[in-house]
């Protein structure tokens, strides 16, 4: 699908590879190049975010009920839990944090590369949740653990930057790195048959 969407993009509606904003585009350029009491916005976009989902994950029924989901579907639909509409409601949020994440990222570099879908931003934030003790089998996360690890792996892709290292040896580190967590999660947080049985969701 992810395909799908890409093609449809490029050849309908963004057919060239990068393009730069507008001149325009002021106010757009001012949500990633601003800043309030010394602080970038897009950093304030990124605590507001993390904010919102703590509270909403921690002081909210709807948070109980994604854990509850994702550590046991079939318990969680035979408790009264509305699987199919949370379900829904997670792909609609996680949209909704790419938009966002997407509209930021625009701002701060000026342009829009269509190429990002070929890299490997994908594994870089299944290594940040992942480090950041998100259970890959689902029901396990906080958010607050989610940021610690969005630091460690920032300081190492910078470093790695520093030192000159090149594009082919940093995703070689990550993905060992990425190879190492997922192990460590498999000892942590075992599945056996009835656990990692899904249902008919």
């Amino acid at each position: 699908m992810a395909k799908a969407v890409y093609g449809f993009g490029q050849n309908f509606l963004v057919p060239t590879a990068i393009t730069y904003l507008a001149p325009s585009g002021n106010w757009f350029k001012a949500l990633g190049r601003s800043t309030a009491l010394g602080i970038p916005s897009s950093i304030i976009v990124f605590a507001t975010l993390c904010l919102v989902a703590y509270l909403s994950l921690r002081f909210t029924k709807w948070g109980t009920f994604i854990y509850s989901l994702d550590d046991n579907p079939p318990a969680a639909r035979v408790t009264g839990i509305p699987t199919r509409p949370m379900m829904l409601l997670q792909y609609a949020l996680a949209g909704l944090v790419a938009y966002l994440a997407g509209l930021v990222t625009a701002a701060v570099v000026n342009s829009m590369s269509t190429r990002v879908i070929g890299s490997t931003l994908v594994y870089d934030v299944i290594l940040v949740a992942v480090i950041g003790g998100v259970g890959l089998g689902g029901g396990k996360g906080e958010v607050r653990n989610v940021v610690v690890g969005t630091l460690l792996i920032g300081i190492l892709l910078n470093g790695m930057t520093v030192l000159d290292m090149p594009h082919m040896a940093q995703n070689i580190v990550n993905g060992l790195i990425l190879l190492g967590a997922i192990i460590v999660d498999s000892v942590l947080n075992p599945r056996d048959e009835q656990t990692a049985q899904q249902g008919d969701i």
